[in-house]
């Protein structure tokens, strides 16, 4: 196969050493020169640097020769130092990840990573991202090595839908050599940014495109799942002593999305807490718009001991939040009282 000038384009050249006398050594992205001198045998090193636009195998033979008139020019006819370049096994692969996947709103990251497994450095030309409906973009994060500052084109804060994001060539979004960075390893570049989410119930999913010269990389995709802030409107929770006894009771306005309950007790209102009952307090009225009352007897305690307890709600997507803690006091019984009644003795006087 010939040289597929679609598929790899020369970008620069260098002199590496020169025995031709008008040809120097540290000349760079000159590939004529308009005269020489040399004697039989005499050669040139030049290393050319080339950019690859496309997967595909192709033959080339790119070196200087000494033409008519003593002038070198470049050639495909001289000098076969290799035969196949690029060998055409570009391997390139494209991720992205969000955090958190579980929202109830407010603000995401999301990490696309380009990695290269190719043997050559890769020039990254750009990234477009489009975003879900009702999402917005922030910024890109510290450790984004895509950024505004060595980009030519990229989103404003605030931009919606498709986020394009496109380097400078030759200068900016370079991809070293797999294994020059760590060996063994794929290089890879990331860009990183933030994007504000909608607070509203559903799944939200981000795909994105890279471009490597005529490649198109992806798309791959990362879902956001978003959820209302609670599946349970808490009316009251209350703790009731008695003697020996304490109530808990607890009250919704609304138990949307609800699947039960789990009560919890401690000595003390940061740690400690076990769990009351031995299976879930199932909801009495799921996904209703209205609420229920619960009560729980809780009788395995001493008296004069404060106690602290937590209610936790769980949802259908099993999500869990902690209500109180609230406290009380176990109220002893009183104690009864004796009363010894004793006749009395007495002797009557001497007559």
């Amino acid at each position: 196969m010939e040289f597929d000038e679609g598929c790899f384009r020369l970008v620069a050249s260098e002199i590496v050493s020169s025995e031709v006398t008008g040809v120097s050594a540290g000349v760079t992205n000159t590939l004529y020169f308009a005269s020489v001198s040399h004697g039989n045998g005499d050669t040139i090193d030049v290393v050319y640097y080339w950019r690859a636009f496309c997967k595909d195998s192709t033959t080339s033979t790119p070196w200087t020769e000494i033409g008519a008139g003593n002038k070198a020019r470049y050639s495909k006819d001289f000098s076969v130092i290799f035969t196949t370049f690029p060998t055409g096994s570009l391997s390139l692969s494209i991720e992205m990840l969000v955090a958190p996947t579980l929202s109830s709103g407010g603000m995401v990251t999301y990490t696309v990573r380009i990695s290269n497994n190719f043997i050559q450095p890769v020039i990254l030309d750009g990234l477009t991202s489009t975003l879900p409906a009702g999402f917005s973009y922030n910024s890109t994060v510290a450790s984004s090595a895509i950024t505004n500052n060595n980009s030519s084109l990229h989103p404003s804060t605030g931009a919606t839908g498709k986020l394009v994001w496109h380097g400078r060539p030759l200068i900016s979004y370079n991809i070293a050599a797999s294994g020059t960075v760590t060996a063994g390893t794929p290089a890879f570049i990331e860009l990183i940014f933030t994007a504000n989410v909608l607070a509203i119930d559903g799944l939200y999913t981000n795909w994105v495109t890279a471009t490597v010269g005529n490649m198109t990389l992806g798309p791959v995709s990362a879902t956001v799942e978003v959820n209302a802030p609670t599946a349970v409107s808490l009316a009251s929770f209350t703790a009731t002593p008695t003697i020996n006894v304490i109530l808990v009771e607890w009250e919704t306005a609304t138990e949307l999305d609800n699947l039960g309950f789990n009560l919890y007790r401690s000595h003390s209102p940061d740690s400690g807490y076990i769990q009351l009952n031995e299976s879930l307090i199932a909801a009495q009225n799921p996904g209703g718009m209205l609420g229920a009352t619960y009560t729980w007897f809780d009788s395995s305690m001493k008296p004069d001991i404060i106690y602290y307890y937590r209610l936790e709600d769980i949802d259908i997507h099993e999500r869990r939040t902690l209500h109180g803690p609230i406290t009380a006091t176990v109220i002893a019984p009183p104690t009864r009282v004796f009363r010894l009644y004793l006749p009395l003795l007495f002797k009557p006087p001497n007559r």
